[in-house]
């Protein structure tokens, strides 16, 4: 649950600077990371409501002790459907399942991210139109099934990076640190 608790003072921090506003390098990480039209009211309150979802699907986590939440060996391949390599997959119905390679491997505020990124699916009905990188560079994505495809049917535009998962979680991210 720390992740859990981390990432819930990450989106807060987020949501808290997004009602401010009053920094332009904060408003320069959200051009960066969704484009000119972030710095717009109707296009900030899109951010905003895709957070505050996301938020309330995080204090869902807490208060139901985790309840929602699934531990599983992704590697080995029992999991059907899903890529050895994923991190973590919402299932629907709010449920989430971490990878136990991630979680032993990655720190808490890597999780959080994560946790960010599934609760963003989970509970804002984001999509995974494309995966960032460490350096925030679009990469492939996966069908069900863990097949690769390229990003290029999911232009890049505003619209598609306030429904991408990774773009709200790195928003985030940035935003809080």
């Amino acid at each position: 649950m720390q992740a859990c608790d981390a990432a819930i003072q990450k989106v807060q921090t987020a949501l808290s600077k997004l009602d401010k506003l009053n920094n332009p390098a904060d408003m320069q990480k959200l051009i960066e990371q969704f484009g000119p039209s972030a710095a717009t009211p109707e296009g900030l309150a899109k951010i905003k409501n895709v957070m505050e979802s996301t938020l309330r699907g995080l204090e869902y986590t807490k208060s139901a002790g985790g309840a929602n939440l699934d531990l599983q060996d992704f590697a080995s391949g029992a999991t059907s459907g899903i890529p050895a390599t994923a991190a973590a997959v919402s299932i629907g119905g709010g449920k989430v399942i971490f990878s136990k390679d991630e979680v032993q491997r990655k720190d808490i505020s890597s999780l959080a991210e994560t946790m960010t990124h599934e609760m963003s699916h989970a509970f804002a009905g984001t999509k995974d139109h494309w995966y960032l990188d460490g350096r925030g560079n679009h990469t492939s994505t996966y069908r069900p099934g863990g097949q690769e495809r390229d990003v290029a049917p999911n232009a890049p535009t505003f619209a598609n990076a306030v429904d991408n998962a990774d773009d709200i979680a790195r928003a985030v991210s940035k935003l809080s640190a």
